[in-house]
């Protein structure tokens, strides 16, 4: 599904919704945005931080985002490991169309 631009408003929070389902920590950041053209999608790059207590845990979370209501794509991971269990570093963009080009 590719959204509308003002439906990612809440974006960081459905995001989040994803986390707690695990019962993750969870951090997000907006890193940029490329408009929409008549002729091709725009997006959001984001960041996602997610601490869990090991590796499996983390899995399954990549498992569901799988399966998020919106298009992504995930463009990076990176994994390091703290006392209280294993942060993944996540990278990616979601697509949308701008109101505007869509009217």
């Amino acid at each position: 599904y590719i959204p509308l631009k003002d439906q990612l408003i809440d974006l960081p929070r459905e995001f989040q919704s994803l986390a707690d389902q695990n019962q993750l920590g969870f951090g997000f950041t907006f890193v940029g945005e490329t408009p929409a053209t008549p002729t091709t999608f725009g997006y959001v790059s984001f960041g996602l931080n997610i601490q869990a207590p090991d590796f499996n845990t983390l899995v399954q979370f990549i498992q569901r985002l799988q399966s998020f209501r919106y298009l992504i794509t995930l463009d990076g991971f990176s994994f390091s490991r703290q006392t209280s269990g294993i942060q993944m570093s996540v990278r990616g963009k979601v697509f949308f169309i701008d109101n505007a080009t869509n009217s």
